[in-house]
């Protein structure tokens, strides 16, 4: 058996803005509407906006309003979705606006969204873009210039001393234009291997990586080493190296 839809006319959004920077905590505006009113309709009274992959990582609602008007609105993070609950009653007639926070990785990012009666929990109607692309987000940087790898962050000088200051060298970066697992790796200015870094962050999510100085279950002595990224692509491998110091 097939389900009315909660709002009989269709729903239609948009989301703003249009343009984001790559792996930036930014806030959206996303607004619903209802193409006309049906008293007959169930109504809706959660809102699931489907994020990046990977936009989870401090994702938040913001705020919300029904017709104009500021609502106490619930949020929540549902793996890499949004769910806001929109107090009673049930929405039917007005406009819905959703502010939240989240990042974004691809161009275009496409925000799919859903709505749903808490009674009826089973019954989701999609929203349809207002117009074609109204649902989508711009990431100039994602696909601007060759570089595969993006928005480097590392930690220059550290001491694995143990003394719980300045203990582990810190790296962060972003990966575009490809799936592939990029692989890390420390190396002495004599060409000799002393690490390789794993991460447990999502590639999407902003790589992560962390080392505690340590090699073959000792601490490798002071001085200055090559951390060494490579990211295999079918168009091409891309390598960038950083040279981190090792002090005491």
């Amino acid at each position: 058996m097939v389900s009315e839809p909660v709002v009989s006319s269709g729903l239609s959004g948009i989301v703003f803005p249009k343009e984001a920077a790559l792996d930036s905590l930014m806030e959206f505006r996303y607004t619903i509407k209802p193409e006309a009113f049906n008293s007959a309709d169930a109504g809706f009274d959660q809102v699931l906006i489907a994020l990046p992959p990977g936009g989870s990582r401090e994702a938040e609602l913001v705020r919300a309003t029904v017709g104009g008007i500021a609502v106490d609105a619930v949020g929540s993070l549902r793996g890499d979705s949004l769910l806001v609950q929109l107090p009673p009653p049930a929405v039917r007639r007005d406009s819905v606006e959703i502010v939240f926070k989240t990042r974004v990785f691809e161009s275009p990012t496409v925000f799919e969204t859903f709505v749903f009666n808490a009674a009826q929990q089973d019954n989701a109607q999609g929203v349809l873009p207002e117009v074609f692309g109204a649902d989508q987000v711009f990431v100039p940087q994602a696909v601007a210039g060759e570089s595969l790898v993006r928005k480097i962050s590392h930690r220059e000088i550290f001491t694995p001393n143990a003394d719980g200051a300045n203990d582990f060298y810190e790296l962060s970066f972003t990966v575009v234009k490809t799936d592939q697992k990029p692989r890390v790796r420390i190396f002495s200015l004599e060409g000799i291997q002393v690490a390789e870094l794993q991460t447990n962050s999502d590639q999407s999510d902003g790589m992560q990586y962390l080392w505690d100085g340590v090699s073959a279950d000792r601490t490798v002595s002071p001085g200055v080493y090559l951390v060494h990224i490579e990211v295999a692509a079918d168009a091409r491998d891309e390598v960038v190296q950083k040279l981190v110091h090792v002090a005491y």
